[in-house]
């Protein structure tokens, strides 16, 4: 087949590659021949029989030892075995002579075997081969063995291994052939300290080349075949040849422009650099090689190896331990990734198969790796290192891996450079190797691939191949390295000046002069190209680099006139300009005609080519330049320069749009280019125009500020309030210094519509004002001094609009922290600013809802700063806002009370507070105490019939204190099972029949739902927030006689109200503004019980001689039967004529007696009434002791 046949053939180089590699992968398996060092190996202890130990490196005394002891070592040739030193000049010795006293010499030999074996493809475990000692060899300088096969010198023989122990030797590669292909092994290098070891098949063609210098010792073993099965044997690798061959053709034929520039193969094995190269590899690696070895240099073809390094990063899978997270004991291996954030594979430490460093990166594309997905295929061989932060708290740490693998690396002959040079550091190599002694055909391929790739470096490029041209004399390669790099924008500076100096002195102005001018065309600056001509015109002829001085003066003669006539192709060609090249362009422009060049030449193109800052740059540098004389001109000239100047300015440009991200480690948000400020653009441009004495540009700055043309309503808003207004206060502050700096109309203009605009911002966003947006607004309208426009234009508007707390609350700050500029003329009789300011803090008061007492008490302290006394109509406002909730007074007004105590002690206003304590506690009565319940003897009765509840048990004792503590209506004891249910519904149903009512909670085991009466609920809540009433009072005040200070002419009604003799206070009077629809109704009045007067914390006791104490009364008094204390018997309470406390003294110690237990009546039977009047029926009792956290105190 021919090779345009090949080429046809294939179309995909790496497909067809890697199926082609596929298809011979078994043939890659066993190698013909196996070499490797072994520095590790140990030193055999050497011993000949007649002769002793041989000492090792070997020495030349123990050499001449062992060849006067040895035979010349014979050959086979047919059936005949003969000498011939010119076929094979070496020394022997047999083996029956030779024995080694070191023991650890043969488990080495046994670890050699083995990795002989998987190296040639032998079945270690089938074969069992061993190696059987045949020869002592000595080669000596001259000795040899042309290319021969070796013969089986023994049964079951297949293979020959040779190891070479150390002595000092150069020359004597083994070179060995097998069909197609071949290899060179040369132990040389390192002889003197290493053993090194080579084996191959006894079919392979092998030769020994001649030693150049000293000796080479070797033991010769052959590999034995020892079983039954069939003995190893090395197949031809024509087939895979051939299929590589077709490949590689067609790659190198190839005209299309679509095959790739190299081919990355992965390698089975990993190689560290240290010893990356073609001598380490192993295997089917080394088999491969050799192979595309042979191949490549029979084609044209290069190769090299190099490692692939894979980095992978992102979260692990740590939960941080318990629930089926990671455990920080466990194996760190057993970490993964939970996402993989960032992954890079780079191909690093580039050899050539001798070792030799060619790059120490090398690029790649994606189409140019076999297998195909590279950084997978690395990945899956397991990772070479990791790194884990550990768990962070709040989430897994990162985790890093590494992995390592090594890549075979093929390209074509042709595209050589493109892969020696491609990383950046490959380029400068290029540039070096230019310098070097190479051949004129590798000068030629060098020098176009620096020129191909000159855009890495157009600089470097020119010059090196500049110098290359001038070594070799050649002046359109020269010419042509000039242009190329020029254009790339090297411009005037492709070249240094020594370079085209000699070449003009070696080739003439002629020669030299297009490659200045293209350098100049080229050129992208405008001072860079006046720069260089006008260093041509003022420097004096150069000292000869290549010629003599008046060769060199004739050159400079005919360089000065050329330089000069190139100024104005210079100045009529300008390029876009930057702000350093102002004087550069002034003084060229008046060296070549001064006002008229610059005004017919230079200003229309610096006009159309220049940004705004550079035209203000230029403008100013003209206004101060001395070159051009004070004239209307030149006034002309700047003015013309600074309207270019604002007609390009973006004066407002509306801030994009924030990209949306996912809230995700792998979408971080992204950063952001710093905004411009405009403000300062314009005030930069206003001081620019009044400082070069154009102030009537001035107005054409404020019509552009205030265009809005292109903006929609939202962005206009915008504008006024980032732009305008700021604008409007710094130019009536020129104003007051200067007022001719600003025109007035264009002032007034811009004003009007700034607080337009602004005010259409205000009401679309009342809720999002800040200070600075009211500082802008107060500065603009207040810019000419006189307050009165505000209050009377202003002002309406923002009553009227819909304010936010903290909107309101910032305009009333900046207001007040500005109310010295508020001053008004003499003859205004309008509305004051303390009026006005009175009002908008009224209605903050009326529009605030503070959510917490720490809040109030902040606002009042805010208030308090106002100067006028503001925060007692706001504390009476928060004390008891219109629509409270019992939720208002329970989270807010209990925590406010204690807090306004101290925070009228710190400010000294404690009795100013008390109208407002009073208005809080009133509220709470009303919010959350309500009406105390009326009597209900039905209800005394049943719980006085709770105190024969004798069960002492856990789910009874439960079930007894639920019924007569707490605020919860209903109770559910959950698997308590059946028999503890039924028990206690059996005490229900005897002690607390009309108290509660049970259900059964169906579950397993069963439970119990015990819910209260109605009746029942409100006293024990009425109970409950009676006592939160006392704790209430006692945080305003420690004692009574401080509360009745604090409260004053309320406390009174508020004692009562607390003790239930009293109902509670209806709501405070709406105020203005408020509602009282807005107000919630009282709730209903509670049906239970009431309850007697009961004193505030530390009221004064009644004296020892007015009440009797419990000392005073006899031992055996007894308290009416029936009478279940004051809540219970309120009735019976006037004929006992005793003190409260002495009441509740005598029922706590009569129902700490013993008490009956229940009686033996059936679960649910009505439990036996004691008679009216007297005591109940004597039965026989168990007692048992009662809990006091059982007995309901009704007092």
């Amino acid at each position: 087949m021919s090779e345009e046949q090949h080429q046809e053939a294939v179309l995909d180089v790496r497909s067809s590659f890697e199926t082609a590699l596929a298809e011979t992968e078994k043939d890659f398996q066993a190698a013909f021949s196996f070499h490797r060092p072994y520095p590790e190996a140990p030193n055999p202890a050497l011993t000949l029989s007649d002769l002793g130990v041989v000492g090792l490196p070997l020495s030349t005394r123990d050499a001449d030892a062992i060849k006067s002891r040895s035979v010349q070592a014979p050959f086979g040739m047919g059936e005949r075995t003969m000498v011939d030193t010119a076929v094979r000049d070496t020394w022997e010795i047999d083996a029956k002579q030779v024995s080694f006293s070191n023991p650890t010499w043969d488990a080495w030999l046994s670890g050699v075997v083995e990795e002989v074996c998987r190296t040639l493809g032998v079945n270690f475990a089938a074969s069992r081969p061993r190696a059987e000692l045949y020869k002592l060899l000595l080669y000596e300088t001259g000795s040899h063995f042309l290319p021969h096969v070796d013969t089986e010198k023994t049964d079951g023989m297949f293979a020959t291994i040779i190891i070479v122990l150390p002595s000092l030797f150069t020359g004597g590669a083994a070179h060995l052939t097998f069909g197609d292909l071949s290899t060179v092994y040369d132990c040389a290098p390192k002889s003197l300290l290493e053993t090194s070891v080579m084996a191959w098949y006894t079919d392979v063609t092998h030769e020994i080349k001649p030693i150049t210098c000293g000796y080479r010792l070797a033991l010769s073993y052959n590999m034995l075949h020892t079983t039954t099965s069939l003995r190893p044997a090395l197949q031809s690798q024509n087939s895979v040849a051939e299929k590589l061959q077709r490949v590689l053709l067609a790659w190198r034929g190839d005209t299309s422009g679509r095959a790739p520039q190299k081919l990355l193969f992965l390698l089975d094995h990993k190689y560290s650099e240290a010893n990356l190269s073609a001598a380490a590899l192993k295997g089917a690696d080394a088999q491969r090689v050799a192979v595309l070895d042979a191949l490549a240099k029979t084609h044209g073809f290069r190769l090299g190896l190099a490692n692939a390094h894979c980095h992978l990063s992102g979260p692990a899978n740590d939960c941080g331990g318990g629930g089926g997270g990671w455990d920080d004991s466990a194996d760190e291996d057993d970490l993964d990734f939970v996402e993989v954030y960032e992954r890079e594979m780079t191909i690093e430490h580039f050899v050539g198969l001798d070792g030799a460093l060619i790059a120490e990166a090398l690029e790649y594309d994606e189409g140019e790796t076999i297998p195909a997905d590279l950084t997978q295929s690395v990945e899956e061989d397991g990772h070479d290192e990791q790194e884990y932060e550990g768990y962070m708290g709040n989430g897994a740490g990162t985790l890093e891996r590494w992995y390592r693998r090594t890549v075979l690396v093929l390209w074509p002959a042709r595209n050589n450079y493109a892969v020696l040079y491609t990383p950046e550091a490959g380029f400068a190599r290029a540039l070096e190797d230019l310098h070097e002694d190479n051949t004129p055909a590798a000068e030629r391929e060098l020098v176009a691939f620096v020129l191909a790739n000159r855009a890495r470096g157009p600089g470097a490029a020119a010059a090196a191949v500049c110098m290359s041209a001038l070594h070799a004399g050649d002046a359109k390669l020269w010419q042509r390295a000039v242009a190329m790099c020029a254009a790339e924008g090297a411009g005037v500076k492709v070249v240094e000046d020594e370079v085209w100096r000699e070449a003009g002195e070696r080739w003439g102005w002629d020669a030299v002069r297009p490659s200045l001018e293209l350098m100049l065309a080229h050129d992208r600056g405008n001072q860079a190209r006046l720069d260089f001509l006008r260093a041509l015109r003022e420097k004096a002829p150069w000292a000869p680099i290549a010629m003599d001085a008046g060769a060199v003066a004739a050159l400079h003669a005919q360089l000065l006139p050329w330089a000069a006539a190139q100024v104005p192709v210079v100045l009529g060609s300008l390029r876009t300009l930057a702000p350093g090249e102002s004087l550069a362009l002034l003084r060229a422009a008046h060296e070549n005609g001064g006002m008229a060049c610059l005004k017919d030449v230079v200003l229309p193109q610096v006009v159309a080519l220049a940004s705004e800052d550079t035209l203000r740059h230029f403008a100013t540098q003209l206004f101060a330049s001395d070159l051009f004389a004070e004239s209307p001109e030149k006034s002309a000239a700047v003015s013309s320069l600074l309207s270019a100047a604002i007609a390009k300015t973006v004066f407002f440009k509306p801030a994009p749009a924030q990209p949306a991200y996912y809230n995700s480690w792998r979408y971080p948000p992204q950063p952001q280019a710093p905004a411009t400020d405009y403000t300062v653009v314009a005030k930069s441009c206003i001081q620019t125009c009044v400082v070069l004495g154009c102030a009537e540009l001035v107005g054409a700055v404020l019509a552009r500020v205030g265009d809005t043309a292109t903006l929609n309503a939202r962005r206009a808003q915008e504008c006024a309030r980032t732009l305008m207004l700021p604008v409007v206060a710094a130019c009536a502050e020129r104003m007051r210094v200067a007022p001719q700096s600003v025109p007035q109309d264009a002032f007034v203009m811009l004003k009007e519509k700034a607080v337009t605009l602004y005010f259409d911002g205000f009401a679309a966003n009342a809720a999002g004002v800040t200070r600075a947006d009211v500082a802008a607004l107060v500065g603009a309208t207040l810019a000419d001094g006189d307050a009165t426009v505000f209050v009377t234009t202003v002002v309406p508007r923002l009553e009227a609009m819909k304010w936010s707390e903290a909107s309101l609350r910032a305009l009333i700050d900046e207001l007040h922290a500005q109310r010295a500029r508020f001053v008004f003329p003499q003859s205004y009789t309008g509305r004051t600013f303390d009026a006005v300011f009175a009002g908008l803090v009224q209605r903050f008061i009326a529009l605030s809802t503070p959510p917490t007492s720490a809040s109030i008490v902040g606002t009042l302290d805010w208030l308090r700063t106002l100067g006028a006394p503001f925060w007692p109509q706001a504390l009476a406002r928060y004390v008891d806002p219109p629509g409270a909730s019992a939720q208002y007074a329970r989270t807010v007004l209990v925590l406010l009370g204690p807090a306004l105590r101290h925070w009228g002690a710190r400010h000294g206003l404690v009795r100013e507070l008390g109208p407002a304590l009073a208005a809080l506690v009133r509220a709470w009565l009303r919010l959350v105490l309500g009406r105390a319940p009326p009597p209900n003897a039905a209800l005394a009765g049943q719980l006085a019939a709770l105190n024969r509840w004798t069960c002492t048990c856990v789910h009874c004792a439960d079930a007894r204190k639920f019924l007569t503590k707490g605020t919860e209506r209903a109770k559910s004891m959950y698997r308590i099972g059946a028999p503890a249910r039924k028990h206690v519904e059996g005490f229900l149903a005897a002690h607390a029949r009309g108290l509660a009512t049970c259900a059964l909670v169906r579950s397993t085991p069963q439970g119990l739902t015990i819910t209260r009466s109605d009746a029942l609920q409100q006293l024990l809540v009425w109970r409950t927030e009676h006592a939160n009433g006392k704790a209430l009072l006692k945080s305003i005040a420690p004692d009574d006689a401080e509360l009745r200070r604090v409260l004053g002419a309320a406390y009174p009604e508020i004692v009562a109200t607390l003790n239930g003799s009293a109902n509670p206070p209806p709501p405070a009077a709406a105020g203005p503004g408020t509602s009282s629809a807005h107000r919630p109704a009282l709730p209903p009045a509670p049906t239970a019980q009431a309850v007697a007067p009961v004193p505030v914390p530390s009221a004064p006791a009644q004296s020892a001689a007015a009440a009797p104490s419990l000392a005073s009364l006899p031992q055996n008094y007894q308290l009416p039967p029936g009478f279940l204390g004051q809540a219970g018997s309120a009735a019976l309470l006037p004929q006992l004529q005793l003190p409260a406390s002495v009441v509740n003294a005598l029922v706590r110690r009569r129902d700490a007696e013993p008490f009956p237990a229940a009686s033996s009546a059936p679960v649910g039977a009505a439990a036996s009434e004691p008679a009216a009047g007297g005591e109940p029926p004597a039965k026989k009792r168990k007692y048992f002791p009662a809990d006091p956290d059982d007995i309901i105190d009704l007092t």
